[in-house]
């Protein structure tokens, strides 16, 4: 999703287009963030996450 996410961004010919190039890596840096799914923290960093990206 990240490599997709670069090409949508070089590939954009306008601004709706630039933001959705950015967000779309962002996504799987959530996933990434809470991995672990036998830590508590792992879930709690990630939605920590999730929630701070949203804003």
């Amino acid at each position: 999703m990240v490599t997709l996410g670069g090409v949508l961004l070089v590939l954009s010919s306008n601004w709706l287009s630039v933001y959705l190039a950015i967000e779309l890596p962002t996504l799987s840096l959530f996933i990434l963030a809470a991995q672990k799914r036998g830590s508590g923290h792992s879930a709690e960093s990630g939605l920590k996450y999730f929630v701070l990206g949203a804003l």
